[in-house]
């Protein structure tokens, strides 16, 4: 039995309780992990594990006030022309060619370890071995490797402080569609306030330090948050990453559902998950192409995953020369252990579900021609 099979076999039994503590909101602020359960609805046999992640919740609030004041006396805002987000629906090759250009030295980014503890400073090296004990050796739902130092998503940042944030829908399911109108299409005027206030601080506390280098940032949700984006970042590049729609709906909805499995404080049905990622497939996709014409011209490159999976090289070679990156970085890509090691993956395989097939098929019609599928 492999290291990867025998850790999952040692915690796979354990109640709903301990797992808990895989849960991103391990990190959370105390007062954002309160009002997160006092919003929403909780399962009785949480209630032990609720309990000790609030304890550590205050321990860790002590701990973080020697980063508040580092952050307040030192904070600088980033050149937005530095920044470049990877932006795409979920499971249509973001996490690659994240993982990819982050292997540049020139990039900097937010790593799985300071998106959950973003404001810790003492004690956090101690801190960073224990969570990388306890964090699954691979994603749920796609077998991809995670590790304390790999790029993250910035997005678990914004859960873990002020709870503005999507992700919420991994840990509270049945408000999934709340939180999308909420923190993805902003149809809140106070939900987009509090998200830009918070996304602002976070990329500045986390990546100030580094604001020589290029920041590499990727985050699916962000694909319906352009022009909100655009008003903080003018000169921001982008890169945008299509997929087969029908395969997009059928691994996302595999996603979602591992995850949400293992995160859960509430439980829901796997057809209201379905049927969640086909609305909000169609309404943020729609949202970007409508708003992408806010991207300055020249800041934004439409890449799709047969691409990027036929020869990541190529692309690579692409973005550096549309986006005037100094190319010495992709030597230190392509001859990298991250990229030897990506020739070897398998990506997994998904069972075919006729109604959920026939249901994508109807409802995303117009995205199969014109992404031309």
């Amino acid at each position: 039995m492999s290291s990867y099979k025998l850790y999952n076999a040692l915690l796979s039994p354990l109640p709903d309780f301990i797992r808990i503590f895989r849960s991103p909101l391990v990190g959370s602020r105390f007062i954002n992990f309160l009002i997160l359960l006092f919003n929403s609805g909780v399962n009785p046999r949480m209630y032990i594990g609720i309990i000790i992640l609030l304890l550590i919740a205050s321990i860790l609030e002590i701990l973080r006030i020697p980063r508040y004041i580092q952050f307040y006396m030192t904070s600088k805002k980033h050149d937005s022309s530095k920044v470049i987000f990877i932006i795409g629906f979920w499971r249509s090759g973001t996490t690659h060619l994240h993982n990819l250009m982050c292997q540049d030295p020139q990039m900097c980014f937010v790593s799985t370890f300071r998106s959950i503890f973003p404001d810790l400073l003492v004690f956090d090296g101690l801190i960073k071995k224990v969570v990388g004990i306890i964090i699954p050796r691979k994603r749920f739902s796609d077998n991809l490797k995670l590790h304390v130092d790999l790029p993250q998503e910035e997005e678990f940042t914004i859960l873990n402080t002020t709870g503005a944030s999507f992700y919420k829908s991994f840990i509270f399911p049945r408000n999934m569609m709340v939180y999308f109108d909420s923190y993805i299409l902003f149809t809140n005027y106070y939900s987009e306030v509090r998200w830009i206030q918070e996304y602002r601080s976070t990329i500045n506390r986390i990546l100030g330090s580094q604001k020589s280098k290029c920041t590499v940032l990727k985050n699916p949700c962000n694909t319906g948050r352009i022009k909100t984006i655009i008003n903080q970042y003018p000169d921001a590049k982008f890169i945008y990453l299509y997929r087969n729609p029908l395969d997009v709906i059928i691994s996302s909805k595999m996603m979602f559902s591992e995850t949400i499995k293992r995160l859960r404080f509430h439980d829901i049905s796997e057809d209201d998950i379905g049927e969640n990622i086909i609305d909000i497939y169609s309404r943020i996709i729609d949202r970007y192409e409508s708003d992408k014409k806010c991207i300055e011209k020249g800041n934004l490159i439409e890449i799709s995953f047969e691409e990027l999976e036929r020869s990541s090289e190529d692309t690579l070679k692409l973005i550096y020369e549309k986006f005037d990156i100094q190319k010495r970085g992709i030597n230190n890509i392509v001859y990298g252990a991250y990229f030897n090691s990506s020739k070897n993956y398998k990506k997994m395989s998904y069972s075919q579900d006729s109604e959920l097939n026939n249901r994508v098929r109807q409802k995303l019609n117009r995205f199969f021609s014109h992404y031309g599928y």
